[in-house]
């Protein structure tokens, strides 16, 4: 297909109407970090270059954040520790697919401030996909706790508790989330649960 424009914008058009990479563009895909993770969120970018590209140690993103290390990732996208080169604090970041979605998850959660909810900060478009700058959350998720063997009750209900407080502000706020499990909760230093990922809530 024949573009005018850069090439990262070359990219995004072939990305949205399917249409196969140019030798040139794929070698540009390769150099540009921006590109390259488009690849996490595209499936015909992933099948032209094999393996999904993906932001590693070092990585600048946006002129403004420093990936540190990938956190997960899952069929919405994928998150990161990073610093803000600005500020110096550690943040999440959590990259999806460019779409209703994503902005639909700002909208809901951002207005909710309490301790056992993940405070998303701000978000940026980067086609194709959407960048949600969250405060990052040192320690594990839940399940990850799960799989290390039987929680004590006394530890449990603590956990339990928290979890309904965080679900509480959320509904004050008239929030319902709809994918609460245990991958979608984190423990703050391994004990204080915060509810996050608010991508299915209504």
């Amino acid at each position: 297909m024949e573009f005018e424009g850069s090439p990262c914008e070359a990219v995004s058009v072939c990305l949205m109407l399917g249409d196969p990479l140019s030798d040139e563009l794929r070698t540009h895909i390769k150099e540009c970090v921006r590109c390259r993770s488009a690849g996490e969120f595209s499936r015909g970018l992933h099948d032209a270059l094999g393996a999904g590209p993906q932001w590693v140690k070092g990585d600048v993103v946006l002129d403004q954040y420093e990936v540190l290390e990938e956190l997960g990732r899952g069929g919405q996208g994928a998150v990161y520790k990073a610093r803000d080169l600005e500020t110096g604090l550690i943040v999440g970041l959590k990259v999806v697919a460019l779409g209703p979605h994503a902005v639909e998850e700002v909208r809901l959660a951002i207005n909710i401030t309490h301790p056992n909810v993940c405070r998303i900060n701000h978000t940026m478009s980067a086609a194709p996909f959407r960048i949600i700058v969250m405060e990052y959350v040192r320690g594990g998720t839940l399940r990850e706790r799960l799989a290390r063997g039987p929680i004590p009750a006394k530890e449990a209900l603590g956990i339990f508790r928290g979890i309904c407080e965080g679900v509480r502000a959320a509904h004050d706020r008239d929030v319902l989330h709809l994918d609460l499990k245990p991958e979608n909760v984190l423990l703050r230093d391994g004990v204080l649960p915060v509810v996050c990922d608010f991508g299915l809530a209504t």
